[in-house]
């Protein structure tokens, strides 16, 4: 097959391929891609023609490789179409256009045969791996020719040069794009002629129209020929010729250490950043600064996979080495309030595996803010930038600490300290420090690090703030919660006071492992196992070791203080779990009271409070009473009394099977018919009567417990009778006028009652 045949066969295919890339969708990018192939088929027309007519008839040699490298070409774009991708379509659309100018430049040159066949066979293009430096060099005599060293002029006249260098260096484009992946490997040789290029405006226009080529290269859509706005061609255009994007600013983006080295030498400004940031922002984001420039819609807009990733490590922690206090510039996000560079920091260290870069950049002044923690919040980027377990730790670890350092941050409330805590609890991560660093917090005084920690226990939901603090060296398992006092209350204390929530339990047990005493005692002294509110709690720290026989200084102990206030799931639990159950019922507090006594005498705390819309139950003196407890015959309070206020049958039944005293009296000689209340049933009025056969019917009403009695005046002599006074009381009189356990069914209408027979 001739070279004309050979050329006539690609420009169909090519021709047939336009609609099939037209079809393919409607996005711009591929009818970008369709364009750049009906041209490339035009071409290819021109130079099929022009081989017709130059070709002997009698040559007829095999096609030149670059027709193969044509054919190659077209091929690969049908083999893509199915899986088409944006980055599929900018590579494509720049090969194509190459191929294109490759053909433009063979016209331009071509006068006889010779001349073609000579410029087809030179088309193989050696692999990148075996470029040397020789080649680097021709290409960067080209990016440096004089030629070249032009301030770009208005877009129709820039336009003209462009394609006029087009035809006359076919090689520009090629050499713009592809110096910067060897010239690190060959920097001793290429450095000067870099160097060269990187020469600032006015002494040189050579970097701004080679960054101007590479950006309409990298990225079409934005700077190519087809692009939709011009105005980002004319934004570049001017902050290259302004100074506002300098040759530093690129060399970060290409990877080139050696070059940011020579740059930052000779005084580069690390701080310099208009409306596309600072080097060290173009450093972490990379390529994309060019599409984003310094407000970015979103993170997943700008966390794409990153290329030149172990260079650019390189080179940031070199900005890093020549000022620190390039972190503190802020960009644009989505949002109405910027974004730091700790985002970004923490991004790139996760893809490198590398703390230190976000540490680092935090250090700086970088602000821990909103937009950390809607990066850390969505799982999704942090898994797809696949950091090892370790620095994950590590990052976290950062982070968090960074978020003491503003003071007037709430933490509960603090969407940085929340995201963090997630996900580490999602993914069973621990706080770490590098080996041999210390893990104080530097940031938190020694008089505000206690506060930090009461608050760490009574505020957080997840223990996150405790078990950061707890790795400081200044921390104490048994630090007392208010040092400016002798109250005696540790963080134990403030622990177990919880509604016995997993958070809650997790933080008893962290206290408990870093050496807690388990037994220490408060101002009242009550044990922490005294002061549990909840039966999860008080199974935790009896599976920790502690006896359920302490007492506080008043003797009262765990059965006391669930008795008293009714709290059967507490005694529930210790009923059926306590292994001194039958010791503790037995204990008397100071105040001479059993837990039995105390839970019937309860009904007197009830008399001093508001009343609840449902009537109480004894159910804490019932439940006791069913264990077995006993009441006490001589030396015992009269809890039959205390039963009988309750107006609860029932338990006056128990307490008689228990041993009560049927015929006991208070120390105003009243009985248990003076106990009665106007909520009393007949049935229990007649038990009471029968109990209280031949007692006295009447006692004094002053000094009575009940609500609604007359007030007591102890300097009132009542002595002439000391049986029956006028100011005496008969049972139904103390029973109309004792009306504290009347409790209303609706809030404002006193609830029904029977009538009493014996009234």
């Amino acid at each position: 097959m001739d070279v004309s045949t050979a050329l006539g066969s690609i420009r169909l295919a090519a021709t047939a391929l336009c609609a099939r890339i037209a079809s393919h969708g409607q996005r711009l990018s591929s009818r970008g891609l369709a364009v750049e192939m009906r041209l490339f088929a035009g071409a290819l027309y021109s130079l099929e023609t022009l081989a017709a007519e130059l070709q002997p008839e009698a040559a007829r040699p095999e096609p030149p490789a670059l027709l193969q490298q044509f054919e190659s070409l077209v091929r690969s774009v049908d083999d893509s179409l199915a899986s088409l991708s944006p980055s599929d379509v900018s590579r494509l659309r720049a090969e194509t256009r190459a191929s294109r100018d490759r053909v433009t430049y063979v016209l331009a040159r071509t006068q006889t045969w010779p001349d073609l066949a000579l410029l087809l066979s030179l088309a193989d293009e050696v692999p990148a791996a075996d470029r040397d430096a020789a080649e680097v060099l021709a290409w960067l005599r080209i990016l440096n020719s004089p030629s070249n060293n032009r301030r770009p002029a208005h877009q129709h006249e820039e336009k003209r040069f462009r394609d006029d260098r087009r035809s006359e260096q076919p090689e520009y484009t090629r050499a713009a794009l592809h110096w910067p992946d060897e010239a690190e490997k060959h920097w001793q040789a290429v450095a000067p002629a870099v160097e060269e290029l990187f020469t600032p405006a006015p002494r040189s226009f050579n970097f701004i129209q080679w960054a101007l080529e590479y950006a309409r290269e990298r990225f079409p859509e934005q700077y190519g020929r087809d692009c939709r706005d011009a105005g980002h061609v004319a934004d570049l255009t001017h902050d290259l010729d302004v100074g506002a994007i300098t040759p530093l600013h690129f060399a970060v983006i290409l990877g080139l250490p050696s070059l940011c080295r020579s740059l930052l030498f000779a005084g580069a400004d690390t701080h310099r950043a208009g409306a596309w940031g600072s080097p060290l922002y173009w450093a972490l984001l990379g390529e994309e600064v060019l599409t984003v420039r310094d407000s970015p819609r979103s993170w997943p807009s700008i966390l794409t996979p990153y290329s030149r990733l172990p260079a650019r490590h390189e080179i940031i922690h070199l900005l890093l080495d020549a000022d620190a206090s390039i972190c503190r510039w802020r960009f644009d996000g989505p949002t109405s309030r910027p974004w730091s560079l700790a985002g970004l920091a923490f991004w790139f260290a996760c893809r490198v595996n590398d703390y230190g870069v976000f540490e680092r950049v935090v250090n700086g002044g970088a602000a821990v803010d909103d937009a950390l923690a809607s990066l850390i919040a969505e799982e999704g980027h942090i898994t797809e930038a696949e950091p090892s377990k370790t620095t994950l730790e590590l990052l976290m670890t950062c982070a968090f600490d960074a978020t003491y350092l503003d003071e007037t941050n709430n933490r509960a409330e603090s969407p940085v300290v929340d995201a963090i805590c997630r996900l580490m609890l999602k993914r069973g991560l621990e706080f770490a420090c590098p080996p041999g660093r210390s893990k104080r917090l530097a940031c938190l005084s020694d008089e505000c690090f206690p506060a930090h920690i009461r608050d760490a226990i009574l505020a957080s939901e997840n223990n996150c703030d405790l078990k950061r603090l707890m790795m400081d060296p200044r921390f104490d398992p048994n630090l007392p919660t208010d040092p400016d006092t002798d109250s005696g209350t540790r963080l134990i204390h403030i622990a177990v006071a919880g509604d016995g929530r997993p958070e809650h339990q997790d933080a008893v047990a962290l206290l408990a492992k870093a050496g807690a005493d388990l037994r220490a005692r408060d101002f009242e002294g009550r044990t922490p196992l005294l002061l549990v509110e909840s039966e999860k709690m008080l199974s935790q720290l009896v599976a920790l070791g502690v006896p359920t026989t302490d007492t506080d200084s008043s003797g009262r102990n765990i059965w006391h203080f669930a008795a008293s206030t009714n709290d059967m799931p507490l005694l529930n639990w210790l009923l059926a779990f306590d292994p001194c159950k039958a010791q503790n019922m037995a204990v008397v507090s100071d105040e001479n009271l059993t837990p039995l006594e105390l839970a019937v005498k309860w009904s007197e705390t009830l008399r001093h409070r508001d009343h609840a819309r449902r009537r109480p139950e004894p159910t804490a003196a019932l439940a006791i009473l069913e264990a077995g407890a006993r009441c006490r015959p001589s030396d015992g309070p009269p809890v039959i009394l205390w039963g009988v206020d309750w107006g609860s049958q029932k338990l006056v039944r128990r307490l008689l099977d228990a041993g009560a005293d049927a015929r006991a009296t208070d120390d105003r000689g009243r009985s248990a018919l003076h106990y009665l209340n106007v909520t009393a049933s007949p049935s229990l009025v007649e038990l009471v009567q029968g109990l209280c056969e031949g007692l006295p019917i009447s006692a004094p009403a002053h000094g009575s417990i009940w609500g609604g009695a007359m007030d007591y005046d102890e300097d009132e002599d009542d002595s002439s009778n000391p049986d029956i006074s006028d100011d005496d009381l008969t049972p139904a009189e103390t029973m109309l006028t004792n009306t504290a356990f009347t409790f209303r069914a609706s809030g404002d209408t006193e609830a029904d009652h029977k009538p009493i027979r014996s009234c």
